[in-house]
């Protein structure tokens, strides 16, 4: 069996993101067995849950993208797009109106000649919400995700038989790396994977993602039973070998273990490309080939998104600035969630540009208060255990860590000069922050909004402007007195 559990599309490389991601579908329906033919098929070898970045486009698209059929945009990799050759498991998305989940709760695989069952459970974070672009997903409830998960379990054991539970979770931890089996002395850190955990049934294994970091552990719930947790990095790097040890007459669990294999391409076996991949990535390439190679610019030096001590980064300056220039804007705030890679020196390429903003969102102007101005720049450290420190054009403000959250702000400056919290002032940010995106839902209160370009072609234009070659630095908008 295969599973991934999620972020498998959105934020993706232009050869997959412009192609509506049916790339990526497609990579891993190349990974199934005979039984692909028929993804209602039990020993169909692949599985998958929805991750956050599954909605980036909205669920429509999403299940368009997972079922088939052209796209909005014209036609991509097939003539007819056939869709994923695999199902699709998350119980705590739900319809609003019919409060039923809108992907299968559950999918039951069968073992290789035997009749021997197990269960795969998805869900995804509950969070997603604030991670998406609101009018995509508006018709959707993301639910709690263990009393989903145990609602399937009581389900399946008291209908169905089945004794066996993989759960495919879109929630993180990180602990420290080592390699080899499950080491029954690792722990889960305390946090929200971790609570999840505890709040579940009985079953036997979580597969985690979402943080991009290593888990390998035993972690008990609430009965005290053990549960093996994994999380295999992120982008392919690695993956996770879990082997269970089964009593096919008692149809459970008897042992359990995992390890998370690296997969780096510079060693070991796999380093000749499977042809049929080859092929699918070389066609994408291909098509997206007139628009990514297209040369913007040329940089002297790389730009990262890489904050320093006080919360900024060049990176996230350029892309503020270009927003505003596009906007014509007194300000411009950038979620730093919204900054995906970084750009190297030299040569500046469109196809580097889209990987590093490969959301689409649009640039939207509005009009705020100063007071809100405040609102939104203390809201950074809303949640101290993720602080986002938003990038920023046009202003400069100085905050003070030892002061209460809600009012870390000391002071912003336009132009050198106080704002005034009863003023108003136009703004640009995205369209994802426009909806309240990564809990900062002051920017919703903005009057008078105007759409602007997609934050792509802004950044395209500005840096295109710009005396070549250009040189961007930090130059000291955020400053941390304590």
């Amino acid at each position: 069996m295969i599973a991934e559990v999620g972020d498998l599309i959105g934020a993706s490389e232009p050869a997959s993101s412009l192609l509506d991601d049916e790339p990526a579908i497609g990579f891993f329906n190349a990974l199934g067995n005979a039984a692909t033919l028929d993804r209602l098929d039990p020993a169909n070898n692949l599985v998958g849950c929805p991750g956050n970045h599954e909605f980036d486009k909205g669920v429509n698209d999403l299940l368009r993208l997972l079922g088939g059929g052209a796209p909005h945009k014209g036609r991509f990799v097939e003539g007819l797009w056939k869709g994923a050759e695999f199902q699709v498991t998350c119980c705590n998305v739900l319809d609003k109106k019919t409060g039923e989940p809108i992907f299968c709760p559950f999918v039951v695989k069968k073992f290789k000649n035997t009749s021997l069952q197990i269960a795969f459970i998805g869900a995804v974070l509950q969070e997603t919400p604030s991670m998406v672009s609101a009018p995509g997903i508006q018709n959707l409830i993301f639910a709690p995700e263990a009393s989903a998960i145990n609602r399937q379990v009581k389900f399946l054991r008291e209908k169905s038989g089945v004794g066996i539970f993989v759960v495919l979770l879109h929630q993180g931890a990180c602990q420290p790396v080592y390699f080899g089996p499950t080491d029954s002395m690792a722990s889960v850190p305390d946090g929200a994977l971790k609570r999840i955990i505890y709040a579940l049934d009985d079953v036997d294994v979580v597969c985690t993602a979402h943080t991009h970091c290593f888990t390998n552990a035993l972690v008990a719930n609430e009965h005290g039973a053990k549960i093996l947790v994994t999380q295999a990095f992120s982008k392919g790097t690695a993956y996770a070998r879990i082997d269970l040890k089964i009593d096919t007459l008692a149809k459970r669990v008897v042992s359990k273990t995992a390890r998370i294999i690296t997969a780096y391409g510079d060693s070991g076996p796999g380093l000749t490309p499977d042809s049929g991949v080859a092929a699918l990535v070389q066609k994408a390439k291909t098509m997206v080939a007139p628009l990514t190679n297209r040369v913007i610019g040329k940089s002297t030096r790389a730009l990262v998104a890489k904050q320093n001590g006080a919360g900024e980064s060049a990176l996230g300056d350029a892309i503020a600035d270009a927003q505003r220039s596009a906007m014509g804007t007194d300000f411009a705030f950038m979620n730093p969630g919204g900054i995906r890679a970084d750009l190297d020196s030299g040569t500046v390429t469109w196809g580097e540009l889209y990987t590093i903003q490969p959301f689409g969102n649009y640039c939207i102007s509005m009009d705020l208060s100063g007071s809100r101005i405040y609102d939104a720049l203390n809201a950074q450290w809303a949640d101290s255990s993720n602080v986002k420190m938003l990038q920023i054009s046009g202003l400069r403000y100085s905050w003070d860590a030892s002061r209460p959250v809600n009012g870390r702000v000391v002071d912003i400056q336009k132009n050198g000069v106080p704002i005034k919290r009863n003023a108003v002032y136009s703004v640009t940010i995205n369209s994802f922050l426009a909806s309240g995106g990564d809990n900062f839902s002051v920017f919703k209160a903005g009057t008078n909004r105007k759409n602007g370009p997609k934050d792509p072609e802004a950044f395209v234009d500005y840096l295109s402007k710009l005396p070549q070659p250009f040189t961007i630095t930090i130059d000291g908008r955020i400053l941390r007195r304590n």
